[in-house]
């Protein structure tokens, strides 16, 4: 059912989403919807739930994949990689995800959840930079949500062929995001 939600916003937007294409896509009866979710909104709401905890599990590290990483540039390239690839891996879902975070559906208990889903990232970048030395008043919540939207409109544009050579792409962004970071970080 949420596979059919996506397909139906990746096609038509989600100002475009109904009830009547989501239950031709899903191949069920329109009112099915209400025995499994409380609305359109809720369905809606829970797919783009359900995707953000797909993107959390494929981007998570282990304990010891956490202790390897020595650097902020490390830990930035594991996990932006794995982010990204995700989301090229998943275009579908990269147009729901980005669709939906541009719209009205996207309210306060869902950017919550967001912030949930990505505190391990969060705190590994937190324990790197103040291991190495780096400023402690980085506003992690900020750049990652920065990085989060610039990857996630990168991916989009590279997954609906609307870039102009995406073969250099994703090392292209990933050194502007080295290197705008190296210059935010600045030892202290």
């Amino acid at each position: 059912m949420m596979n059919a939600a996506v397909r139906v916003v990746a096609e038509y937007g989600m100002g475009g989403f109904t009830t009547k294409k989501w239950a031709a896509e899903a191949g069920v009866a329109e009112g099915s919807l209400y025995y499994h979710f409380k609305s359109k909104n809720d369905l809606l709401d829970q797919t783009f739930l359900f995707i953000n905890r797909e993107i959390g599990a494929a981007i998570g590290l282990n304990t010891d994949e956490k202790k390897s990483l020595g650097s902020v540039e490390e830990v930035v390239d594991v996990y932006w990689r794995r982010f990204y690839h995700y989301l090229i891996a998943h275009p579908d879902r990269t147009k729901y995800f980005l669709r939906f975070r541009t719209s009205t559906n996207y309210r306060e208990e869902i950017r919550d959840t967001l912030a949930e889903t990505y505190s391990g990232i969060l705190d590994t970048m937190r324990d790197v930079t103040l291991k190495n030395g780096y400023r402690k008043d980085i506003d992690w919540v900020f750049f990652w949500g920065y990085v989060f939207d610039a990857t996630i409109s990168l991916a989009y544009r590279v997954s609906t062929g609307s870039m102009s050579s995406p073969e250099n792409s994703e090392e292209m962004f990933l050194r502007l995001l080295m290197e705008g970071m190296v210059t935010t970080l600045k030892k202290v």
